[in-house]
């Protein structure tokens, strides 16, 4: 305990003075940007829920009030779109592809990069 009471290696009092007006600026830019987060959030969430299709998305397991706009941005509000689910199913990467060459077929999982 005595090394922890003995006098440390310290700057001249200006520049610590400067350095701690410098940590409190960066200290109010990161709660300024945590605070547009929050906005952001919160603005996010409003409008996803006027989706018509909202409640629809948020019944997906893990699907919420984040992820769910996020999903409707990479595939579009265009229900027309996809004539099936299927079609849905493969443009996100998760449809099964069926490879056949003569006689031999195969059905490959392939999976979008996460």
């Amino acid at each position: 305990m005595e090394i922890l009471q003995r006098p440390q290696a310290s700057h001249p009092k200006l520049v610590e003075d400067a350095l701690g007006k410098q940590m409190l600026g960066l200290l109010r830019q990161i709660d300024a940007a945590c605070c547009t987060v929050d906005e952001l959030t919160e603005a996010t969430e409003k409008a996803f829920r006027q989706y018509s299709d909202a409640e629809v998305m948020l019944s997906f397991p893990g699907l919420g009030a984040q992820i769910g706009p996020r999903i409707l941005a990479e595939m579009g509000d265009d229900q027309s779109r996809f004539d099936d689910a299927r079609g849905l199913k493969a443009y996100a990467g998760a449809a099964p592809i069926t490879r056949a060459s003569g006689k031999q077929g195969r059905v490959v999982q392939v999976m979008c990069p996460g």
